[in-house]
């Protein structure tokens, strides 16, 4: 169990999830399905995923947001390019509506979010 929540605490301190946060709370599209964002918090164990070498990187998260008319998912991918992060694609889960695009990305798919399939923690292959 402390081995949980060091990661977790881990994964929450990351640059790349302090900027998939810092889209779910400012982006327009989302506040306009959601009102203006109150909360935002990782749903650890639907998935997370951080991995970076030198200047990139991808990273992923599923996030609940709750905002003034509506608490929805948000599943956040993102790529890591002069280390910076950068979000690629995110889609709104609501109550009525499954994997609305917030924002796709465009150009070559990248291997890691269209082969390898995303793991949930503790999950054994």
């Amino acid at each position: 169990m402390t081995i949980l929540i060091g990661v977790y605490f881990s994964v929450i301190q990351s640059d790349a999830y302090q900027e998939a946060k810092h889209f779910a709370l400012t982006d327009p599209e989302v506040m306009n399905l959601t009102g203006p964002v109150s909360e935002v918090t990782l749903r650890f164990w639907s998935g997370a995923h951080v991995t970076y070498s030198g200047s990139g990187g991808e990273a992923s998260f599923v996030l609940s947001v709750k905002g003034e008319n509506e608490e929805s998912i948000l599943d956040v991918r993102m790529t890591r390019a002069a280390n910076s992060w950068n979000v690629i694609e995110a889609y709104l889960t609501t109550k009525n509506q499954k994997g609305i695009p917030i924002k796709q990305k465009t150009g070559t798919p990248s291997a890691y979010f269209n082969v390898v399939p995303r793991l949930k923690l503790g999950q054994v292959v």
